[in-house]
């Protein structure tokens, strides 16, 4: 969620001995287990790019990384009657 401050995240050592994850992947989906256990992992690829002083474009490729790696499912919701997007939601599989 974009109001949420990490104080840490929890590297479980499944993901830390991952070798088909970067260091940045592993991070992003540390974060994304960390949210999704108490609520919607809405994550916007600006929030990603601050916390890991990355640019918004390497946040939306690592994102996209995930998915095609098969870590997390990628939910658009769209604004009613529009092509605007309202929230993009992250869930670890």
């Amino acid at each position: 969620m974009e109001e949420e401050n990490f104080k840490y995240i929890i590297l479980p050592e499944y993901i830390t001995k991952d070798k088909n994850l970067t260091d940045k992947e592993k991070s992003i989906y540390s974060m994304i287990l960390a949210l999704s256990k108490t609520q919607e992992c809405i994550m916007s690829n600006a929030y990603i790019s601050s916390m890991l002083n990355i640019s918004k474009v390497h946040s939306s490729r690592l994102i996209s990384s995930l998915r095609d790696k098969g870590y997390i499912k990628i939910k658009i919701v769209y604004k009613e009657n529009s092509k605007e997007i309202l929230k993009r939601i992250l869930t670890p599989y």
